[in-house]
């Protein structure tokens, strides 16, 4: 009999195990365990990051798919459908959601980018275009050493006439290793 509630309160109490998150800080910061763990975690920003790290390794499936997420916007409202009993009409009406999130303009920047060269996927100008005028404002540079790469990311903040940049600043900057597995 106590074996059975022992069991029973050890099963309760470890249950929910699965589902505790993994701490992402228990990583190296800038290493790829952490980039992917905070991607899963629904961060904009690392799934950007992700999405570019996976291109410049080769991976552009997996690049688009980690981009398209970051993409994303989350909206900040939801419609919600109630079933309404047998003979009554179901209640809709919108709910506010908690944790709104734009999605990411360096990741249109770079789906933008992806189309219009053709990276791994036909090209498409139309599609290139609806990403490029989302990221008209960002400008992804990546460098090329022989270890890693360098990604900066910049907002635009003033162009000519012409469209030529005139005043830019930096928001991020990571490195990609090349030798990653």
């Amino acid at each position: 009999m106590y074996k059975v509630i022992l069991v029973s309160i050890f099963v309760l109490l470890f249950s929910g195990c699965a589902s505790i998150k993994q701490d992402c800080y228990l990583f190296d910061r800038g290493s790829h365990e952490f980039r992917e763990c905070r991607a899963n975690e629904g961060s904009k920003e690392y799934q950007y990051r992700m999405g570019v790290q996976e291109m410049l390794l080769g991976n552009h499936k997996k690049s688009r798919e980690w981009l398209r997420m970051a993409s994303k916007t989350i909206p900040d409202k939801k419609v919600v459908r109630n079933k309404g009993p047998v003979g009554l009409p179901d209640t809709i009406f919108t709910m506010n959601t908690a944790n709104a999130k734009k999605g990411n303009d360096a990741a249109y920047f770079m789906l933008a980018k992806i189309y219009q060269e053709g990276i791994d996927v036909i090209k498409d100008a139309k599609r290139a275009e609806r990403y490029r005028l989302l990221a008209r404002k960002i400008l992804v540079e990546t460098i090329e050493f022989d270890q890693y790469f360098t990604v900066n990311t910049y907002r635009i903040t003033k162009r000519d006439l012409n469209g030529d940049i005139l005043n830019q600043f930096q928001l991020s900057s990571f490195q990609v290793n090349k030798n990653f597995p």
